[in-house]
């Protein structure tokens, strides 16, 4: 009966020593597995992966060794990380509502004037599921704003006419007042 021959590899990445049939890593010395093979981890997709349940439960099926202290390193950083998302969650949860408290202490019934059109429609449809009233209250107070809106357009217009007439007027006077001084300045 002949031995089986057993390959090693450096993992170029990490520098680690692993099986090449298996693809568990050993801990080594100067570059070597030690003698007695006591396995840390493995290569998954070219990447070194420390000690975790897949690689126990190949070890436990060939019937190699593995370092228990990693598990336990592995295991108490893994329940540090959820520790720290879990805190994570908490105090995103609790700056929402912060936030939210903020805002509805803070929360101020906006000035009819700076409504536009496309907010009102946007509480109406909201305000739908809520009461038929309120919907009634949106729609006259859209219509309100849409009227408004038509007069302030021709007040506008108006006051635009109104400007230029103005400055017409104003440079008439300042035609003849150029004109009166010309002949001032000739007499003198």
């Amino acid at each position: 009966m002949s031995a089986k021959t057993v390959s090693f590899k450096k993992h170029k990445k990490s520098g680690e020593i692993y099986n090449l049939e298996n693809l568990l890593v050993y801990k080594s010395a100067d570059g070597k597995p030690l003698k007695e093979k006591i396995v840390i981890g493995r290569i998954f997709e070219e990447e070194f992966v420390p000690l975790d349940d897949e690689a126990v439960e190949q070890c436990g099926k060939l019937g190699l060794k593995y370092d228990e202290t990693l598990l336990k390193e592995t295991a108490e950083a893994e329940e540090a990380e959820e520790t720290e998302e879990q805190t994570e969650e908490t105090e995103e949860a609790e700056e929402a509502e912060e936030t939210q408290e903020q805002a509805e202490e803070t929360e101020e019934v906006p000035e009819l004037k700076k409504e536009t059109k496309k907010e009102s429609q946007k509480e109406m449809k909201e305000s739908k599921k809520d009461s038929p009233s309120i919907l009634t209250q949106l729609e006259k107070f859209i219509s309100d704003k849409e009227a408004q809106s038509l007069l302030d357009k021709s007040s506008i217009d108006e006051l635009k006419k109104q400007l230029e007439k103005e400055k017409k007027d104003h440079e008439e006077t300042k035609r003849k007042m150029k004109a009166l001084l010309a002949t001032f300045s000739s007499t003198l």
